[in-house]
């Protein structure tokens, strides 16, 4: 950790081997993640350590199964972003990636008694600082889709600027001084949820959709919901 970092270190919440990881199979890669997370956790034993996943192409099953079996990490992240449009076609996309949440939930140990935090970065940056804010919608639909997904945690992505191509959507210039109405409504959305013990607690056994009036749930991947839909014995469907 750098001096610059060390004034923030009693506020780090995870800390990620990499980014957009595509590849979850390599045996030396899996080998040198799991001695890496020990080592962050014997140096920041409050700390969530894992990596950040790209959805597309989503692992498999077994893949993803045997990452967290060997790693054994704190959390799961991936991250997928939808458009400013909030267009039918990539609401569809972002859905049907974040499918893939539910795998997650049998924990380290495939059980799914003890099933460990999944997360997703939301879209909060801009090309550069010219690029229009992303509205109120926007960003509630990004965190209660996530909640209904089954989602635990969600991070605000580019806190900070990092370089020419990249600004935050949270603050109207290149570092935090000016927090603009993106920031202000992210952190109320993010209260509002109040995830009590008896949602957290609770084990996805599916992802089904109610489609509106004269709408289908044809290509999101989703199943239609229906009283009862996915039940089965130890597990509450949401």
């Amino acid at each position: 950790m750098s001096d610059a970092e060390l004034p923030y270190a009693n506020n780090l919440v995870n800390y990620l081997y990499s980014d957009e990881l595509t590849d979850l199979s390599s045996t030396a890669r899996l080998s040198d993640m799991a001695t890496t997370y020990a080592n962050w956790r014997s140096l920041y034993p409050n700390v969530l350590v894992g990596t950040n996943g790209n959805p597309s192409p989503s692992p498999t099953a077994a893949v993803l199964a045997n990452y967290m079996k060997v790693t054994q990490p704190d959390l799961v992240m991936f991250d997928s972003y939808t458009d400013l449009s909030l267009s039918n076609s990539a609401r569809k996309t972002w859905y049907q990636r974040c499918r893939c949440t539910v795998r997650r939930a049998g924990g380290n140990d495939g059980t799914g008694k003890a099933p460990i935090v999944y997360s997703q970065y939301l879209d909060l940056y801009r090309t550069d600082l010219t690029k229009p804010l992303p509205s109120e919608s926007f960003v509630r639909l990004q965190q209660f889709a996530s909640w209904a997904f089954g989602y635990t945690m969600t991070d605000a992505f580019m806190y900070k600027y990092v370089d020419s191509n990249t600004a935050s959507a949270l603050f109207n210039t290149t570092d935090d001084s000016t927090p603009n109405g993106v920031q202000l409504r992210c952190r109320v959305e993010s209260r509002e949820p109040q995830l009590g013990p008896a949602l957290v607690r609770l084990v996805s056994s599916g992802i089904f959709m109610k489609p509106g009036t004269g709408l289908s749930v044809s290509g999101t991947g989703l199943t239609a919901w229906s009283a009862h839909a996915g039940t089965t014995a130890g597990y509450t469907t949401i």
